[in-house]
């Protein structure tokens, strides 16, 4: 073999190594056991994450020290914004120190990112475009209302700023895969909260569109899939006449569905192309996140209307190709009804923000299979101890969790309004779950880890196991309190008599966390058995938080 051909060799097995070792680390979605998982350099993966405040990100300094505590807090991931004005504050000067940054404390705690690129639209506004775009409203057009007044909003018909939108998008996407060779960088976030607080944009561009036929791929989708689809969304469809053509009045009827149905389209069209310029660079996990609706009366334009709320998400579908998923951004009291709208046939369950309550993470996690739980504002929860140990509780179950999605052998639960308890079945038995009255918060999970063994996590709650097997009584064989240490299980208390209703109920009584009181001296009394001792010795703050607790308990049926 000449000298040429062996060096010709080498250089191709480097290059395909170099290039599978990339493919490794980059992040991707794929189904696992019938559901979609993120696979992470290589391995499936659970964001138990939290958004930073949307300017945490804008200086070097104010993002360092926030950083430095996502780690104790028990985090895995972090969403961070990326905006359109500083990274191109000038038309084609492009700064990429901050994504740099970024990447860098990513490095650094060892936790992944994803990135908001919060471009053209950000909550239904356009308040982090440049200010090259801003002043420009003649090549950057704006949303129009009704008395035909431009507003602040950059309108979705703008081919203009969807063109420049596209080449800031690109650059960022080729600058993370240039910079992030070790996959910090795991899933990017389209626009934020896209849409317009009107029925419809009264723009003359818009308004033409407007009296244009509804493109066929969406009518053929109705056609093909009507049994499949969100009814919300094909119901006027069916009541128009299940039309092959017409105008959107024409197909929807001359209804508040024709326009938002419309203005749907456009803004997803839109997003298309900006995201399928990134994509085409570096070939991430992309989505969409959706302000909702306050109600299930509520009309589009009370919230932004175009955005991917549950009822069109289809729409997304076909008119996005290049986004993966759409997302809920939670903040009403029907947490269980907005997972279940969003965890929506081939659409995951990924939620990118909420409100900071930990406790939701284990029904999302365990009913829902979700793939990212994110609290917005995460940086103010660091002194929450009861979210930071119900956080550190989370983090110690994911890879049990992780292991056991798509397995049907997992369940959630969680007590809404004045729910009183709740029942489920896993294999051949039913799981009966009270809920305390007297407990702030009732929630968990429970795990079917072999025929007739559980692990059981939560907190507020009496959890009874009953065999379906008929002629036969159910109770607890044995019922350990305690935690896992990666995949081990570590016994920290054995339960029985009264703490286990006799072993027929386990209550879930939460872990009691002292980690914030003063310890007493090596050959002292324990402080509260001697007032003076406790006296000198006295801690400033002296808490006794729960945190969910963790069970492991074994069953057993004898005849009635």
């Amino acid at each position: 073999m000449t000298n040429i051909r062996i060096k010709s060799l080498l250089f191709t097995l480097l290059f395909w190594g170099g290039a599978m070792q990339m493919f490794a680390q980059q992040t991707y979605l794929k189904e696992v056991k019938g559901i979609s998982r993120l696979i992470v350099k290589g391995k499936p993966f659970i964001m138990l994450s939290g958004e930073l405040h949307n300017s945490s990100s804008s200086t070097y300094s104010y993002l360092s020290t926030t950083w430095a505590s996502l780690k104790a807090m028990h985090l895995n991931s972090v969403i961070v914004a990326v905006a359109w004005e500083q990274l191109e504050p000038q038309e084609g000067v492009f700064d990429y120190t901050m994504v740099d940054h970024i990447i860098d404390l990513a490095e650094k705690h060892q936790m992944q990112v994803v990135v908001a690129w919060f471009g053209t639209w950000k909550n239904g506004e356009s308040s982090y475009v440049p200010l090259w775009v801003k002043t420009d409203t003649k090549r950057f057009f704006r949303v129009h209302n009704k008395d035909g007044k431009a507003t602040s909003v950059i309108s979705p018909f703008c081919q203009n700023a969807c063109k420049a939108d596209q080449k800031a998008f690109a650059s960022l996407m080729q600058h993370i895969k240039e910079k992030d060779i070790n996959g910090m960088v795991s899933v990017i976030q389209v626009e934020n909260e896209v849409g317009c607080f009107q029925d419809i944009d009264y723009c003359n561009e818009a308004q033409e569109a407007y009296k244009q036929e509804v493109p066929m791929e969406l009518i053929d989708y109705f056609k093909k899939y009507e049994k499949k689809i969100n009814p919300m969304l094909t119901d006027s469809w069916v009541i128009n006449g299940k039309k092959n053509k017409g105008t959107w009045s024409d197909v929807f009827g001359p209804n508040s569905d024709s326009r938002h149905f419309f203005m749907t389209w456009y803004y997803a069209s839109y997003i298309q192309k900006v995201a399928n310029a990134g994509k085409a660079i570096h070939a991430l996990p992309m989505f969409v996140n959706a302000a909702l609706p306050f109600g299930p009366n509520a009309l589009p334009g009370s919230f932004p209307n175009g955005g991917p709320v549950s009822k069109v998400i289809d729409i997304y579908k076909i008119a996005a190709p290049a986004i993966d998923w759409c997302s809920p951004d939670i903040y009403s009291p029907n947490f269980k009804e907005i997972c279940k709208q969003f965890h929506y046939n081939d659409n995951p369950l990924f939620i990118p923000e909420l409100v900071r309550d930990a406790a939701l993470a284990f029904y999302a996690f365990a009913e829902h299979n979700a793939i990212c739980f994110s609290p917005f504002a995460i940086e103010d929860a660091y002194l929450d101890k009861s979210f930071t140990r119900t956080y550190a509780v989370l983090h110690e179950l994911l890879p049990l969790i992780s292991s056991y999605q798509g397995t049907g052998k997992m369940r959630g639960f969680l007590r809404e309004g004045k729910e009183t308890g709740t029942s489920l079945r896993l294999g051949n038995y039913d799981i009966d779950i009270t809920y305390v009255k007297e407990e702030n918060k009732a929630f968990g999970l429970i795990i079917q880890t072999s025929s007739d063994e559980f692990v059981v996590a939560g907190l507020g709650a009496h959890v009874k196991i009953s065999s379906l097997t008929e002629g036969v009584s159910t109770q607890y064989a044995r019922v350990w309190e305690g935690h896992l240490d990666g995949t081990d299980w570590v016994t920290d208390c054995w339960l029985n008599g009264d703490q286990t209703g006799h072993h027929s109920s386990l209550y879930l009584r939460g872990r009691s966390n002292f980690s914030d009181t003063v310890a007493p001296k090596e050959g002292e009394i324990f402080p509260m058995a001697n007032p003076a001792v406790w006296e000198s010795n006295k801690p400033e703050v002296i808490e006794r938080i729960k945190a969910p607790g963790v069970y492991k308990v074994q069953v057993y049926t004898y005849p009635q």
